[in-house]
């Protein structure tokens, strides 16, 4: 439900809303068909128009402490080219 990034995580909390403000009003039973409606017309109109959440994956800070940080986590070499980190051997 959360992988791949297709709204429906946004979709759900939406027509809880829906369903919860219509509950309240003491109208349960046009919210549960005004959160049907609204699923099926949110979802088709993203699926449409290819709506997706940005997925932060590309990312990478612009701040020099975390360019330092990435420098200082990378393995370093020793004399002769061997890395202090281990490798399996098959």
């Amino acid at each position: 439900m959360f992988g791949g990034n297709g709204l429906y995580a946004t979709v759900a909390l939406m027509v809880a809303a829906v369903t919860v403000l219509c509950s309240y009003l003491g109208i349960p039973e046009v919210g549960i068909g005004l959160g049907i409606a609204l699923a099926l017309v949110f979802r088709l109109t993203a699926v449409h128009y290819g709506w997706n959440l940005p997925s932060g994956l590309d990312w990478q800070p612009h701040f020099k402490l975390a360019s330092l940080m990435r420098r200082r986590s990378r393995p370093t070499t020793r004399r002769g080219g061997k890395s202090h980190s281990r490798k399996e051997e098959p």
